[in-house]
């Protein structure tokens, strides 16, 4: 093999590894750029939905807390007041449930 034809052939090697790294270079940009898409997607944003007022105890709804957490008397987990939804009242004799304690106690009523 003469010396032209052996630096010809170093040449094309050369240049089908510079290819194939810019086609590994382009598709790991492109494979960036899609999980960046879906990412930007994927993320909610806080000013969807109804905004929480503040959280209050389902059985002690004198017990209310600006941010998530436990009822101070008996541990249970404080639940979301939404801006428009009324909170529950304390009133003698009286018991009141919001729709989340109806379906997890599956309280049923007989006419």
């Amino acid at each position: 093999m003469s010396a032209f034809s052996l630096n010809c052939f170093r040449g094309a090697c050369a240049w089908r590894l510079i290819r194939q790294a810019a086609g590994t270079a382009a598709s790991t940009i492109g494979r960036l750029l899609l999980a960046l898409a879906l990412l930007v997607s994927c993320t909610k944003r806080e000013d969807e939905g109804p905004k929480v007022r503040f959280y209050q105890s389902p059985m002690h709804p004198w017990i209310t807390s600006d941010k998530p957490g436990n009822c101070t008397i008996c541990g249970m987990a404080l639940v979301p007041v939404y801006e428009g939804q009324a909170a529950m009242e304390t009133r003698e004799g009286v018991i009141s449930l919001n729709p989340r304690s109806i379906d997890v106690l599956a309280v049923t009523t007989v006419p």
